[in-house]
């Protein structure tokens, strides 16, 4: 998880508790990247860390690295074989992490699996949904012609496929995911699958 002052506190307790909530969290290891953010974000983690005895890696920035190098210094922290994506300000729907572990679990060949999802209001209400287009054409060509169908908070990787690509472009400072998914395609991976029908 991904944090800097950009996102409210609110959206940061409800993305951490939409993580423990969600799943098992026997699970899942959470690590969590402040980028220097100046509000009251490290209040936050060690709430969850002493009051309700979460364990949570924390990744402290000097100075703001931006999102891209964020996520670069969180997946060299990852000791399990895969990673899920979670921006501070997004939430994990129910059995998120156990859908897509079974999903990966099952063809050792993906790189990668994501979901639809829902764009939701303060109060937490839908206001339209994100559907994962149907792809008739080679996913590649896809890409590269029509642009990046996947929510990136909803993408969970295998940890040694996304080491062996190369991590995310720290030259870049946004569409940093769908350059990365450009870049995995070629190399000699079954990468990709239909999204699953939980909600991210």
């Amino acid at each position: 998880l991904s944090s800097s002052s950009a996102a409210s506190d609110v959206y940061k307790r409800q993305a951490i508790d939409s993580c423990y909530e969600s799943d098992d969290e026997s699970l899942f290891e959470m690590i969590i990247v402040d980028d220097c953010s100046t509000d009251d974000t490290n209040k936050i983690i060690n709430d969850y860390i002493k009051s309700k005895r979460k364990k949570i890696l924390v990744i402290t920035n000097n100075m703001n690295l931006g999102l891209t190098k964020s996520l670069n210094k969180g997946i060299e922290s990852v000791k399990t074989e895969f990673i899920a994506r979670l921006d501070a300000d997004d939430k994990n729907h129910f059995h998120r992490i156990e859908t897509q572990i079974s999903i990966m679990e099952k063809d050792s060949s993906l790189f990668c699996c994501s979901s639809d999802g829902f764009l939701i209001d303060d109060n937490g209400n839908s206001c339209r949904s994100s559907k994962f287009p149907k792809i008739k054409t080679d996913l590649y060509e896809y890409l590269l012609k029509k642009g990046n169908p996947f929510i990136h908070s909803s993408l969970m990787f295998r940890t040694k496929m996304l080491l062996e690509v190369g991590k995310y472009s720290p030259e870049l400072s946004f569409r940093q995911d769908y350059e990365l998914l450009i870049r995995s395609l070629p190399v000699s991976y079954t990468h990709l699958t239909l999204p699953t029908k939980r909600i991210v």
